[in-house]
């Protein structure tokens, strides 16, 4: 498989990871300053710095969930665009397991199990499906 139609294939999975670091990062940026706090005034105020904490954690956690609803808005267009060029082979076995790989990333034994098919059989198919793509690709 060449590398053009493997990146091709696994756009979505890697959206999805890319996706899921950056809710890590938020989560554990969030909860490393303690969530956001009001400003107490029943406190004496201490100035220890001319920088405004509270605002710019604000607008980082701001621009980490931008860049997140940015990645999560770009799922249904990528998926979209695997599926369509998964739609260019023909034979309808290699088309199912194209689509069980690269979009609902099940494993061959899975897949196998579910089509009624040996592990073999699949690994054929899938190799089959990629040759075709990549012949509609040339």
């Amino acid at each position: 498989m060449t590398d053009k139609l493997y990146k091709r294939l696994t756009a979505l999975v890697i959206l999805e990871q890319k996706i899921r670091r950056a809710e890590i990062e938020l989560e554990e940026f969030y909860s490393l300053i303690g969530g956001l706090t009001a400003i107490r005034y029943d406190k004496d105020r201490v100035q220890t710095s001319p920088e405004d904490v509270l605002g710019n954690n604000m607008a980082k956690l701001d621009q980490m969930q931008r860049t997140l609803d940015g990645l999560r808005s770009k799922v249904p267009l990528t998926l979209e665009s695997v599926t369509a060029l998964i739609n260019r082979v023909e034979d309808e076995n290699q088309k199912t397991v194209l689509y069980c790989r690269y979009v609902k990333r099940i494993k061959f034994e899975q897949i196998a199990s579910e089509m009624g098919y040996g592990v073999d059989n699949i690994y054929c198919l899938h190799r089959k499906g990629i040759r075709e793509l990549e012949k509609s690709l040339q």
